[in-house]
């Protein structure tokens, strides 16, 4: 679970060891996300846990992204992956929200 510490996103594994990720004022990415922005950006990337695409604080509360763009969420939504990435995002953090990015369809 992502969680907010001492200053720090940090990840909480399942045995209650913690990771401290990056600072609380970044917008942490899976190294598959965002690709063209970087730390001067206020971006930071890495594999992520659980692969959630991105995670950011506010206040003491951890928001997960899932980000996608328009023809695969029409895909992952048939096949069933969006439910179950959403759902991970809600066991993982404090608030899921989902990205789509591009023009939606006609």
């Amino acid at each position: 679970m992502f969680v907010v510490k001492d200053g720090y996103i940090c990840y909480v594994e399942q045995d209650g060891d913690w990771l401290e990720l990056a600072p609380s004022t970044a917008l942490l990415c899976d190294s598959n996300e965002l690709t063209k922005l970087g730390e001067g950006d206020g971006v930071g990337h890495l594999h992520m846990p659980e692969r959630v695409d991105m995670v950011f604080a506010v206040g003491d509360m951890v928001v997960g992204i899932e980000s996608k763009k328009t023809g695969d969420f029409l895909t992952s939504q048939r096949n069933g992956r969006w439910s179950r990435q959403i759902r991970l995002l809600l066991e993982q953090c404090n608030v899921a929200c989902f990205m789509l990015r591009g023009d939606l369809p006609h």
